[in-house]
């Protein structure tokens, strides 16, 4: 996504297969936007690039594009693709600009799940992400700051591995990631990055707080989706009903608004429907 931009430079880097446990202490627990040491694509990668033109229409106008990876996809080695993907902002003879992102991606249809037992042992779990079943036979690794695998294991049927306390391996032998192989297939996950915890604090646990009387009405309102992009077409349902959830309602008046990012109200319509019990 990008504003204002003619045209887009991307720097790709494919992470040599040999190369990929050597990546992983480079990492620092950040896998989405990693800070690696200057020039390190330069010993780890093969490097290709590629440029995208943009449809400019305005410099408000948000503008929507994507990367197939596809083309740089390793047929023959493993892993398949695990790309560093820079994005620079460029005119259209090709100079930068300046705006940039980067990206690690990792194109595997292994899933990773870990789970902390009571004792400290780890729980791993295989899913494939293109059928939801578990991955049996796949070779799990722990692998240490030194990016050599530290304990090996080999999931089960039901896409199992265990491994014990980590706490013990220490220096060059900390563990620092673990490492999924199947076939031509390769995925990792970060060893006790926070950033890849399961969060519960976005889910709404407080409840409905009751003020107190039978005759109160209570509101609810919901979406087919909960994002949209500009231009699309929105669709909204809401429910009004008795907080004591029984009893009729007739004729009552309705009043409904939409908010935009900034807090400004840019819309507000009376509902003149009567509501059925």
């Amino acid at each position: 996504m990008a504003r204002n931009v003619e045209q887009v430079k991307f720097k790709i880097s494919r992470i040599l297969p040999e190369q990929v446990n050597h990546l992983l202490p480079q990492l620092n627990s950040e896998i989405q936007n990693p800070q690696l040491p200057y020039e390190f694509e330069n010993d780890v990668a093969e490097k290709f690039e590629t440029s995208k033109k943009l449809k400019l229409e305005s410099a408000q106008a948000t503008q929507y594009f994507s990367l197939d990876l596809e083309p740089f996809l390793n047929k023959t080695l493993t892993p398949r693709g695990i790309f560093l993907v820079e994005a620079v902002a460029t005119n259209l003879n090709g100079i930068e600009l300046g705006p940039r992102d980067k990206r690690l991606i990792m194109v595997t249809d292994l899933g990773i799940l870990v789970k902390e037992g009571v004792s400290k042992t780890s729980e791993v779990y295989v899913e494939n992400f293109k059928t939801g079943l578990p991955v049996e036979g796949a070779t799990v690794e722990v692998i240490g700051r030194n990016g050599i695998p530290v304990l090996k294991g080999t999931s089960d049927s039901l896409g199992h591995t265990s491994f014990p306390d980590l706490s013990d391996f220490k220096d060059e032998k900390a563990a620092i990631a673990f490492s999924v192989k199947k076939g031509m297939d390769q995925a990792f996950l970060p060893y006790k990055n926070h950033r890849q915890y399961l969060q519960y604090s976005r889910f709404d646990v407080g409840g409905l707080v009751d003020q107190g009387g039978s005759d109160q009405l209570m509101s609810m309102v919901f979406s087919d989706r909960g994002i949209y992009r500009p231009g699309e077409s929105t669709n909204i349902g809401l429910i009004v009903r008795p907080r004591a959830g029984h009893g009729k309602l007739k004729a009552i008046p309705l009043q409904w608004s939409v908010t935009n990012s900034r807090g400004q109200e840019i819309l507000k319509e009376n509902l003149r429907r009567f509501v059925r019990s």
